[in-house]
């Protein structure tokens, strides 16, 4: 199964706040038995630019890459 609708990048949006909640997603997403996740933050063009947003999830996905066990990606 594949979630093509997620907040999971931490402190992007309504979703995770923290890298430990984000993490916690992707074991739980894990859980249910997706296998392919697709991180959708929203973009808001009142609150940032597109250079800001991408910039702000670039650093964001930067925060839990490394943690992501292979396992879950």
């Amino acid at each position: 199964m594949i979630d093509f609708h997620t907040h999971i990048l931490p402190g992007m949006d309504d979703g995770a706040k923290t890298e430990e909640m984000s993490l916690a997603l992707l074991v739980r997403e894990q859980e249910q038995g997706v296998r392919e996740v697709v991180l959708t933050p929203h973009y808001y063009a009142k609150k940032r630019t597109a250079e800001e947003f991408l910039r702000d999830r670039a650093e964001a996905f930067d925060k839990i890459k490394f943690k992501i066990n292979m396992s879950i990606s």
